[in-house]
C-alpha cells in the first residue's frame, strides 16, 4: 500500500507508476474513506472537509497530486494535477 511508501526512497516515482492501476483497476471512485486510507495511508494534504490529496511524483518545479472530492465519505471524483 501507498501508506508505507514513504518510508522508502523513490516514493514518489512508485506512487507515479501506479497512477493508471489506482485510476482504472483498482478504482477509487465510491470507495469509503476508510477504504482509501487503507490502501493510501493518511492523504497529504487535507484542503477542506470535502477535498483531500496525495503527492504523486515531483515534475521540474511542480508535484503532480492524485485529487479526491468526498460526497457522504465517499470518494465523488478524483483529479491528477499539480501544485
Amino acid at each position: 500500500s501507498w501508506s508505507h511508501w514513504k518510508a522508502s526512497s523513490g516514493w514518489q516515482q512508485t506512487r507515479c507508476r501506479m497512477m493508471a492501476d489506482l485510476k482504472h483497476r483498482v478504482g477509487l471512485t465510491g470507495r469509503s474513506q476508510q477504504e482509501v486510507i487503507e490502501l493510501l495511508g493518511v492523504p497529504d494534504i487535507a484542503v477542506d472537509a470535502s477535498t483531500s490529496a496525495y503527492l504523486l511524483c515531483p515534475m521540474l518545479d511542480d508535484v503532480y497530486i492524485l485529487e479526491l472530492v468526498w460526497q457522504q465519505g465517499r470518494v465523488a471524483s478524483i483529479r491528477v494535477g499539480f501544485i
